[in-house]
């Protein structure tokens, strides 16, 4: 199956997520990544700043693009002891019902002693924060109900690892913009804050990805890279380069490991 077209979403669980949410339109060309659009949600057509208007843009984005990998940076999953469900399918069709808000999802899963707990992919890939963490909880919450479960649940999407990749649909894949830099050795601290140095650093990472593949449309794309204070633009495309070398790598298969169909995948 050919995927030429990749997208790096760079989610946000906020009121006003369609100005922190940021995506990245990008075409896999051989080894090169090239950007060729990168804008806030709220530039969606028919979208807004607010998050449920946001998110209703975004999930028809997603449904439209078929043939196309979007790596999103949130979790799609939670440890396996907590899902109380026989599969991930499972899971998704009983989550709105088992957590009316955010803050029933944080309480249930959250807190002291329970928010550190980790799926297998997070003791591997040692992103920042579990799924329910303080900081990460409303991330999870809204990525998993408002957009992972109504897409797959009416079969416009598939989220992998934990449905059949099938032709003419999007994939969605799990990616975590910290892990990528690390593993490419690009991490650098505080590189989202408006000061000179926070755009140094920005401008230091979006070096090293050039050196390993990422092209820019144009030049205004990389400008935009490194003005944008809070890194959402920047962490959009890393999002998206850690899509393509997955769609690389070829590990886009279903697992074969059980807990892995529930608990899900970071990739790359």
């Amino acid at each position: 199956m050919v995927h030429h077209l990749i997208y790096g979403v760079d989610f946000s669980g906020a009121a006003d997520a369609g100005k922190h949410i940021w995506i990245a339109e990008c075409v896999l060309d051989s080894a090169q990544l090239c950007v060729m659009h990168c804008a806030p949600a709220e530039a969606l057509p028919k979208s807004g700043r607010t998050r449920e208007v946001a998110l209703a843009a975004l999930s028809r984005l997603i449904a439209a693009s078929k043939n196309a990998v979007f790596g999103l940076d949130f979790p799609f999953s939670l440890p396996d002891a907590q899902m109380n469900a026989p599969s991930w399918l499972d899971f998704a069709r009983l989550f709105g019902t088992r957590y009316p808000t955010a803050e029933d999802f944080y309480r249930r899963h959250g807190g002291k002693g329970n928010e550190q707990q980790r799926r297998i992919t997070d003791e591997r890939a040692r992103p920042p924060f579990a799924s329910a963490n303080l900081r990460m909880y409303r991330q999870t919450y809204y990525g998993i109900g408002d957009l992972l479960a109504p897409l797959a649940l009416t079969g416009q999407a598939c989220v992998l690892p934990m449905m059949k990749a099938e032709a003419g649909k999007p994939w969605l894949i799990e990616t975590c913009p910290a892990v990528i830099l690390r593993e490419l050795k690009l991490r650098l601290t505080n590189y989202k804050q408006q000061s000179d140095a926070g755009q140094e650093r920005r401008s230091l990472i979006l070096q090293g990805l050039e050196q390993v593949g990422v092209r820019f449309a144009e030049d205004s794309l990389k400008v935009r890279m490194i003005t944008d204070s809070r890194g959402d633009a920047l962490d959009s495309v890393i999002a998206a380069l850690g899509a393509a070398r997955a769609l690389q790598s070829g590990t886009l298969a279903q697992a074969d490991d059980p807990i892995l169909r529930r608990e899900g995948w970071i990739y790359p």
